[in-house]
């Protein structure tokens, strides 16, 4: 399901992964801010937000070397616990549409967090991709400055990744 109201990361997110998009060798097929489903178990962290809404994934699909890339992140700094998470970085095996619908929901269902081993399963590859630090050097990056960085730290992981 598509999420209506957008929080501020994805903003971050969608243009990050456009200018990615805006290099000859990378190819932006899509990108859109989802929900994540209801967990099949008693887990409720993913309704745990600090805006009340149920949390929300960003996915970017890519196209590099022929060969399909999605990336996926879930919005952790919502959480009421805010936790980190990195960027998967995806390349998924033939029936694509279940593997990717299958590890957004043992996302729900494992208190929002990835779980690797189960990952592995579904993918042809995979790598996961930090955020960049928000501080240099004792002072906060500028938005331009943290976008760079993370636009560079991505490029690096997709070019290992193909």
């Amino acid at each position: 399901e598509e999420a209506e109201k957008r929080p501020q990361k994805f903003l971050i997110f969608e243009q990050v992964v456009k200018e990615l998009g805006e290099s000859k060798e990378i190819k932006l097929e899509s990108i859109k801010c989802g929900i994540f489903p209801d967990p099949t178990n008693r887990s409720r962290v993913i309704f745990q937000t600090r805006d009340k809404h149920t949390l929300r994934f960003f996915i970017a699909i890519l196209e590099l070397n022929q060969s399909k890339i999605i990336m996926l992140e879930a919005d952790t700094t919502s959480l009421i616990k805010a936790k980190g998470a990195s960027t998967l970085i995806l390349g998924l095996k033939e029936d694509a549409n279940t593997n990717l619908m299958e590890i957004i929901q043992h996302f729900s269902d494992s208190g929002a967090q990835w779980r690797h081993y189960y990952i592995h399963e579904r993918v042809n590859y995979f790598t996961s991709c930090n955020h960049p630090r928000l501080k240099s050097k004792g002072r906060l990056l500028s938005e331009v400055e943290y976008k760079n960085k993370w636009v560079i730290t991505l490029k690096e992981k997709l070019t290992q990744v193909t």
